[in-house]
């Protein structure tokens, strides 16, 4: 690949005040209305600016409000405030992570803000003049000389805000569009006859004053000013002659001032506002004002405005200084590197600029699935939507989601996959619902209640989810643990503060008593039922694995949820009237028919029928399972069932490891009795067939963990522009590398060289996020040994390679203890999310298979490695991405079967008692397994196959990977000892 000469100018280094960058190309302040009410930025914007960053890159922030008096828009991030700090430090410290620089710009609206929202608050709006902005609007208060000072000393209080705490290289203070500084610039909107008006040095003064207070807090270098003197956005634009005569003139005059100012930054007539000019209203240039600023090394001019590659090199050759991009910076976060290597652009979207939740280019944190199936398994169409989710700018361990938008983006996509099938609503017999382990909060009517500290805690309100990930409750679930109780025994020993008991018992010591006596609580798969059918009947998956109950029988004094349990731990409310978390109601193992089926109000946002049967909800590991375990794979035979392993009867899911992979992976295994493994959650009874039990091992970040070592990796901003003009994978690019390597390195060595030779002396220990199993241990965190002073994008590769490994030879140590304590797991099943919807009888052309090039369970490297590590076959389903909302489908198939046999004739709700519930549950389970196996399609077998060498070095690893766990806890202790006060 090689670069043009004529890219050299815009690629090269340039001194902006007190930092270098690496190249000339900005990004520019892009307005995207993503913060909360509060102007308090969430973590989509820290994934927004992070994505954008690179090293050398500058980032110009979007406009940010200097003081709420200045708003008048909602959803804009402010800088005032201690959490909007806090919000803007996250931000900022992902973006020097990257190696990039960002300047924040501060923002007063002026006559330019709502007058509705500023009532609202009790503000006026205020300009410079009595001039409205346009017909009709109401006239501004002009400011007075007072409230002029006022402003100029919150926007040196705001820079100083931005700098000495966010984190920020520097600021940029907007005089552009027609804001407050435009319009004391401007005769269109400033009609004073004071000394803030009636001259061109007047109608200066305001901006002057607010340059000389910022650069006073934060210093020149640290300051850049924006303008756009031919915008005729929001009612401005002189004439040509006094436009360039006034910002002549206020530019000579921060010149003048200020020399070592960072950069003077206009915009084109060609754009106006964020969009193009109108044709009539393009004349003139920008010459002029560079003219007028001159050219000083460090303080360069930017200029902006609808450039391409082709006007941004030529501008860049024949003036100089730094070229600003704005709307193609949104569709191409690695925006520099296209430019530099000529790669095609990605299209913007227009309407994603300025909503408040992620879309289009944006990665989301979440999301809803909705996936109609056939009763062969196959996926006739699916949908998925984002889902939103708040974090804590002040505090990381919070995770937060609302039960309402979830469900807006279910409906959304069963709709959606509907239209796609073509087929009616009559045409789906059943409905599976599977989520995430996280707590749904409601009132006793089923309305949300907020489980924010940062919106409306304990009211009604949005934020009504507490995410499996979120730990808040992390004192909690330490105190819970020293109790000594039974419950302890059936979670593996140690109660997680990912389950929902630590949460709860967080929100009974922060909500008031009597808001706390009005919440209902949810394992999330039980609120979609309810939502669905309006039942509360509960599963006892849910139950069982999240919300410490203990089916009745399994101890000779269990029965159900443990009032010496609840009242030890500090809940003798729930202790009594446990209705509220599940107890005193019908329990259904997995897939039973909830209710009557969908309710009239569900099933009309679905566009569904109602009475549709729904199916017991599943945590979505488990659907994972369900989805996955049943598999019969291709054994290279014709001559029995088409080459296919033998049909498998539900006692050989015993020897079955389900691994279902993402973000984090879950291992799970069912046995005939249970079996208590140290540090592994379980063992749980009936959570999804009755009579049999289930443990759940885990890795806290494997997905993740992938993507952060890539994506924190030097050499990442290289591997992208590999990808895309390759058009392959990132993993196959880095995997394409490392047989290169491999390659030569065999040839200078003289023997075969295998990628786990390439990496012997570099070791991983992967628990970055903690450990879930076998240590249930939260404090440990990750290492890595065998460093070097690489950044290229072989040492990526290298990198990436042991991040596989890691990942393979915990999967060993899970496998182990397992094993050790009972279980005789001799193979792995590997896939990998909410909805899924059974049909029969559609017409097969309609079939359409999807599946996630990215899925761990794709990772064919990965893949092997596990195979060679944990020394057994690992069977890959037919669709990794899919084995999950295909398990929720089943459900939604076995709920339509039983409810067709064991319905009452009126519809009416089949299981209003426990034991009929039980009764049924027993009878038909073999028929639940039966549905797995017909509608899990066949699989691939993956084999051991390391070389004698490679299995000495992988059993080397192996033991080097247990001596890091008790290396690090004998650390942590030395430390700990040091630090204690004598």
């Amino acid at each position: 690949m090689v670069v043009s000469s004529s890219t050299e100018q815009l690629f090269t280094p340039l001194k902006v005040g007190d930092i270098t960058l690496g190249h000339r190309v900005v990004m520019a302040p892009l307005t995207r209305t993503r913060a909360n009410d509060a102007h308090v930025h969430q973590q989509i914007a820290t994934e927004y600016y992070g994505q954008r960053a690179s090293p050398g890159t500058l980032l110009i922030s979007e406009a940010t409000f200097i003081r709420d008096e200045a708003g008048g828009i909602r959803n804009v991030p402010g800088i005032w405030s201690d959490h909007q700090i806090a919000a803007w430090k996250q931000v900022t410290d992902a973006v020097h992570q990257k190696g990039g620089f960002i300047f924040l710009q501060l923002w007063a609206l002026g006559r330019a803000a709502d007058p509705k929202i500023m009532a609202e608050k009790g503000f006026s709006v205020i300009s410079s003049g009595n001039v409205p902005i346009e017909e009709g609007r109401v006239a501004p208060t002009p400011l007075t000389k007072d409230e002029i000072l006022q402003y100029v000393e919150w926007y040196a209080q705001a820079a100083k805000n931005a700098v000495h705490e966010a984190g920020f290289d520097g600021v940029e203070i907007h005089g552009a569009n027609g804001y407050l500084i435009d319009q004391f610039l401007q005769t269109n909107s400033n009609n004073r006859t004071d000394e803030f008006g009636g001259s061109i040095e007047n109608r200066a003064r305001f901006v002057l004053l607010v340059a000389k207070a910022v650069t006073d807090v934060i210093g020149q270098e640290k300051t850049g000013i924006r303008f756009s003197p031919h915008g005729h956005f929001q009612g401005m634009r002189m004439s040509d002659e006094l436009m360039e005569e006034q910002f002549t003139y206020v530019i000579k005059a921060l010149r003048e001032a200020f020399p070592t100012f960072a950069y003077m930054h206009l915009t084109e007539p060609r754009v106006t506002g964020g969009a193009d000019a109108k044709p009539e209203h393009v004349s003139g240039t920008i010459d002029f004002a560079r003219r007028a600023w001159g050219d000083v090394e460090g303080s360069p001019f930017l200029a902006a405005g609808g450039y391409t590659r082709e006007t941004a090199i030529e501008t860049a050759e024949k003036y100089g200084g730094a070229i600003v991009f704005g709307r193609d910076f949104i569709a191409n976060p690695d925006l520099p590197l296209r430019l530099k290597y000529d790669v095609p652009l990605n299209k913007y979207d227009r309407s994603t600029f300025y909503t408040k939740g992620p879309k289009g280019i944006d990665v989301g944190t979440g999301s809803a699935r909705a996936a109609i199936v056939s009763q062969t398994g196959e996926i006739v169409a699916s949908s998925a939507h984002e889902t939103k989710l708040w974090r804590n700018p002040s505090n990381p361990a919070i995770f937060e989601q609302s039960t309402s938008d979830t469900w807006a983006q279910i409906t959304s996509c069963v709709r959606k996959a509907l239209e796609d099938a073509k087929i009616s609503p009559e045409q789906i017999k059943g409905i599976g619902f599977d989520a995430t382990c996280s707590l749904a909060v409601t009132d006793l009517d089923g309305k949300p209640i907020s489980i924010s500290e940062q919106d409306r805690f304990g009211e009604p309100g949005e934020r009504d989810i507490i995410l499996w990930s979120d730990h808040r409750a992390e004192k909690e679930a330490n105190e819970i643990n020293q109790s000594s109780s039974e419950v302890l025994q059936f979670v593996g020993g140690v109660m997680s503060l990912e389950m929902e008991i630590p949460k709860i018992l967080w929100l009974k010591r922060h909500l008031s008593e009597e808001q706390f006596a009005k919440c209902l609580f949810f394992d999330l798969p039980d609120y979609l039922t309810y939502r669905a059918t309006g039942s509360q009947v509960r599963s006892n998956c849910s139950l069982v694995c999240k919300t410490s109950f203990v089916p009745p029988g399994v101890t000779e004094l269990s029965m159900g949820f443990d009032p010496d349990f609840l009242n030890i731990i500090g809940m003798p409310d729930l202790a009594r009237d446990t209705k509220r978390i599940g107890g005193g109601g019908v329990v259904l193992t997995a897939g039973l028919p909830v209710g009557s089926g969908l309710s009239n109000q569900s099933a009309q946002e679905l566009g569904l029928l109602e009475g549709t049967p729904v199916g017991s909800a599943v945590i979505d590991a488990y659907a994972g399972w369900i989805g996955t375990v049943a598999a019969r794979y291709k054994t290279g035979s014709t001559t029995v069932g088409k080459g296919l392993s033998d049909h498998p009867s539900i006692q050989e899911s015993t020897k079955r490891l389900a691994a279902v992979a993402g973000t984090s992976t879950c291992h799970l295994a069912q046995s005939k009795n249970g079996i208590f493994v140290p540090g592994v959650w379980g063992p749980y009874k009936d959570a999804v067939f009755p009579g049999w039990w289930m443990n759940e091992g885990g890795q806290s970040a494997t997905g993740q963990l992938i993507d952060f070592v890539i994506k924190n990796h030097p050499a990442y901003p290289e591997l992208k522009v590999l990808s895309s003009e390759s058009k392959e994978s990132i993993h196959d690019i880095l995997e394409a590398k490392l047989e290169e390597l491999r390659q030569v390195t065999s040839a200078a060595g003289g023997t075969l060289e295998t990628f786990t030779g390439l990496t012997k002396d570099v070791h991983m220990y992967p628990d970055f996020h903690g450990n879930r199993s076998p240590l249930a241990d939260s404090k440990m965190r990750g290492s890595i040994s065998g460093l070097s002073l690489d950044n290229s994008i072989i040492d990526l590769a290298l990198k990436f390679n042991v991040t596989l490994e890691a990942i393979a030879l915990q999967t060993r140590h899970i496998l182990d203890e397992m094993n050790g304590k009972g279980h005789d797991i001799d193979s792995i099943y590997m896939s990998g999310k909410y909805f899924g919807a059974y049909i029969s009888e559609v017409p097969s052309d309609a079939y359409k298979q999807t599946a996630n090039p990215g899925s761990q369970a794709h990772n064919k490297p990965l893949m092997q490695l596990i195979a060679d590590v944990c020394r057994v076959p690992v069977i890959l389903p037919h669709s990794p991405s899919a084995a999950v909302v295909v398990g929720a489908a089943m459900l939604g198939r076995f709920a339509a079967e039983v409810s067709e046999t064991h319905g009452k004739p009126d519809k009416a709700e089949i299981f209003c008692d426990q034991k009929t519930a039980a009764n049924v549950g027993m009878a038909e389970r073999e028929r639940l397994w039966e549905i797995m196996v017909e509608m899990t399609q066949p699989g691939t077998r993956v084999e051991p196959a390391a070389s004698l060498r490679d299995e000495r070095l992988l059993q080397a690893k192996y033991k080097i990977f247990r001596e890091s766990i008790e290396i690090q806890r004998r650390w942590r202790k030395e430390m700990e000892d040091a630090a204690k006060n004598n």
